[in-house]
Formats: C-alpha cells, sequence, structure tokens
C-alpha cells in the first residue's frame, strides 16, 4: 500500500493538481469578506470595502492592496485552511497548504519591504529579498503555466533601492500617482492647449479651486 510520501512523488504531483478544485471558492470569498466586515482597525490603516472581490467597487487603491495582502487575506485564508476538510487527495491538500503559505511570504515581504526602518547593515533587504524570492517560486511552482509579468523582476531589484536610499516611503510617488489621477478624470473636451496651460498656471485648473 503506497504510503502519503509514494503519492506526492508519483506523477500526481502539486504541479500537476493546478486543475484541482480551486481554494478560493465563493463560500471562502464571503468568509473573506466576513472577516473584513469584522475587523476592528487602527485610523490609520486602509479600510477594504465590504464587497471585497466584486468588481462593482473598482480598483482598489494602493493601501488597500497592502492592507489586503499583508494582513487580510493571508489571516482569512489561515482560517479556511484550518476549517477546511481533507479531500482525501493528497497532492491537493498540500496545494492548498502551499497557497496558505506562499500567502504569507508575500505578507512578510510587504512587512520587511515598507517598513520606515532600514539600515544598510540591517535585516531588512535581507529578509525582503528573502521572502519575496519565494513567493515568486511558489507562484512557480503552484501555477506552472503562468509567466511572471515584469512587476515580478522588479520586486526583486527593490533590495537596491533599500539600500541605496533606505526606506521605499522616501522614493515611492503617490502623491504624483494621485495628480495624475485627477488629471485623467478632467473634462478636457480634447482641448490639449488648454490642459497645457493648466500644467503651466495651476492656480487657474479647476482641479485646485
Amino acid at each position: 500500500m503506497p504510503t502519503a510520501s509514494d503519492q506526492l512523488n508519483s506523477s500526481d504531483d502539486i504541479s500537476s493538481s493546478f486543475n484541482a478544485s480551486p481554494f478560493i471558492t465563493k463560500q471562502a470569498l464571503q468568509q473573506i469578506r466576513e472577516g473584513i466586515a469584522a475587523t476592528i482597525r487602527p485610523s490609520w490603516q486602509a479600510a477594504l470595502p465590504t464587497n471585497f472581490g466584486c468588481a462593482e467597487h473598482g480598483k482598489l487603491k494602493a493601501d488597500q492592496l497592502r492592507t489586503s495582502f499583508e494582513f487580510d487575506i493571508p489571516v482569512s485564508l489561515v482560517q479556511i485552511l484550518a476549517n477546511r476538510k481533507s479531500t482525501g487527495n493528497i497532492a491537493e491538500d498540500k496545494r492548498a497548504q502551499r497557497i496558505v503559505e506562499f500567502s504569507l511570504d508575500l505578507a512578510m515581504a510587504i512587512a520587511w519591504g515598507l517598513s520606515r526602518r532600514a539600515s544598510k547593515h540591517g535585516p531588512h533587504a535581507e529578509r525582503y529579498h528573502f521572502y519575496m524570492k519565494r513567493y515568486l517560486a511558489g507562484i512557480c511552482e503552484l501555477f506552472p503555466d503562468y509567466d511572471l509579468k515584469p512587476n515580478h523582476h522588479f520586486a526583486l531589484h527593490l533590495v537596491d533601492i533599500l539600500l541605496a536610499f533606505g526606506p521605499l516611503h522616501g522614493t515611492w510617488t503617490y502623491s504624483l500617482e494621485r495628480l495624475i489621477g485627477r488629471l485623467q478624470k478632467l473634462n478636457s473636451n480634447s482641448k490639449i492647449g488648454k490642459c497645457n496651460y493648466w500644467l503651466r498656471s495651476p492656480s487657474d485648473c479647476p482641479l485646485f479651486r
């Protein structure tokens, strides 16, 4: 009779279970939403929409994405895994466990990478690189048909920025991105020349009134 180890080492391994039943089902998503609604947050932490996961709430802001991946999603996934009944398929159960583990790796990478403290000889850049690299390796393991994007490559180079310039909040450009977002919503009626005038004289722009 084959052991659990034999089954994991067979052709029915984690990678080949790509088409297994999804770990994040509608029921699991509902549990995540209930967790979001029940969470009491400090005033400085971005709150997530109660209908998290629906297209109706639109694109999440950067702070909301950080909150979701650093706290809400990992905590909910751990709870879902703890309450999950075994399927009898060792590879599928192992895959569910690995999804949670790699989600925690991403949360740890975010925590280390976005820390307000970083030093040339400190552990922040090193720990960020360790968790981010393991998270990306996890994506390749669990989803072998998925092609990593340029942003994934750039994420590994954030180590160089941490070592050269310190904490990332000193170099990120959220304020400029917010300004671009406001400009994109501006109704220019295709009058590009008027927009250029507003850029030269921002006090005359409706955005600044």
